[in-house]
Parts: C-alpha cells; structure tokens; sequence
C-alpha cells in the first residue's frame, strides 16, 4: 500500500502546474482586458470637436436674431 504524505512546504508537481495555469490565466486576463480598454478608448479630441460643431451649428441656426 502506498501512501502519499504532504509535509509542509514541498513543492509538487500538481502545484507548481496549478501556480502556472494560474499566472497564465491571469496573463491571458490582464492582456484581454487592456485590448478591450484600448477598443473602447475615445480619443481626447474627439469630445472637443463634438463640442466645437454643437456650438457652430447651434450659431449657425440662431444666426437670424
């Protein structure tokens, strides 16, 4: 009959694969979440051009008073 028996710190395989697959994951998480942050990024500029042609058509419209 074999017994296994786990004294304190050892390091077995199954951990240290656990610990990769984890950091792995983690890796892989890390890397789509920065994809999809960059997908999603609008521009600096964009809201101060948004602003410039709300105000030119609005003047524009209003250019009668």
């Amino acid at each position: 009959m074999l017994l296994f028996y786990c004294i304190g710190d050892d390091v077995t395989v199954g951990k240290f694969y656990a610990t990769y697959l984890i950091q792995e994951y983690f890796r892989r998480f890390k890397a789509r979440q920065k994809a999809q942050d960059q997908a999603n990024e609008i521009p600096g500029n964009s809201t101060v051009a948004l602003q410039v042609k709300t105000i030119s058509v609005f003047v524009s419209d209003h250019s009668y008073c």
